[in-house]
């Protein structure tokens, strides 16, 4: 709850501000309440070549980082991701389930 009413009140660029400055208190609520969660999750191995991140960036418009989290869910068979990032909907295999559906 303290994160979502800290997440919804500062841009996400603030937050990494803060972040990057050791605030104390953003530093404790990822320790506290991010990071117990973030835990329950399985960190999924890429197995790309750099040539086929670039295919991604270039034929969806993606960011690299995009381009990789697209990849690695095409290698995974993935088909459908949680993301409030726009971006994605342009990867036409990939199902983008946001907040704001």
């Amino acid at each position: 709850m303290v994160w979502e009413t800290l997440t919804t009140r500062l841009s996400s660029r603030r937050i990494r501000e803060l972040l990057a400055g050791r605030d104390e208190r953003l530093v404790g609520l990822v320790k506290n309440d991010v990071w117990p969660v973030l835990r329950l999750f399985t960190t999924l191995p890429l197995t790309a070549e750099p040539g086929e991140i670039i295919q991604y960036m270039e034929g969806y418009g993606l960011m690299p980082t995009d381009a990789i989290i697209a990849l690695t869910c095409r290698q995974h068979g993935i088909n459908a991701i949680a993301t409030l990032d726009e971006d994605f909907k342009r990867v036409p295999w990939l199902k983008v389930i946001s907040q704001k559906e």
